[in-house]
């Protein structure tokens, strides 16, 4: 588990807040106090967007594969994770979302890779606890007492490093320890 304290920016959401913020307030000061008309606006939003559209089009592209996710269509989800995950390999949201369409798909090995990944790049407090109880779900997938025992573990630290955990994860903790017979 990463200390908060080394927590990355995640510079896609800091520059989205900031340039929007920016966009807002010079709409405010040309509309109220330089007496513009209000559809100043549109041709501004319009450039913000396109400018996002370039310098962030891997976000852009997993969006696209969850809304394809959403639908039930998993091989054009896959095929737009891919894409934005080509188009910038950092990118933690499409590597999380293309491990768990890979897991559910069965393809565990490949899964975990992705996982692994994505909780590199992680700047998110979402993935923290999800991506953890998704690798462990990976070894339970890939079957076996060994591997049953590293989801144990997994769960195990992400029980002890958090105050709260989702009620799932001691689910599927108590799952993991039956599986392997210990019942105490």
């Amino acid at each position: 588990m990463k200390d908060q304290k080394t927590q990355k920016i995640d510079w896609f959401n800091y520059w989205k807040g900031f340039t929007l913020g920016f966009v807002m307030l010079a709409w405010i000061i040309a509309v109220f106090y330089l007496r513009y008309p209000l559809w100043i606006l549109l041709p501004i939003i319009f450039v913000y967007l396109v400018i996002n559209a370039i310098i962030f089009y891997s976000y852009y592209l997993g969006m696209v594969g969850n809304y394809f996710y959403f639908v039930r269509q998993p091989d054009k989800a896959l095929k737009y994770y891919r894409k934005a995950i080509a188009k910038n390999t950092k990118n933690a949201t499409a590597l999380y979302n293309y491990a768990l369409e890979m897991l559910h798909q069965g393809n565990a090995q490949e899964a975990l890779k992705y996982f692994e990944l994505s909780e590199k790049y992680n700047t998110k407090l979402f993935y923290e606890k999800n991506i953890p109880i998704a690798k462990s779900s990976c070894y339970w997938v890939m079957g076996g007492e060994e591997n049953i025992r590293k989801a144990i573990a997994i769960l195990e630290e992400l029980k002890d490093s958090y105050q709260y955990v989702n009620v799932g994860a001691y689910t599927s903790l108590g799952y993991f320890y039956l599986l392997v017979g210990e019942l105490d």
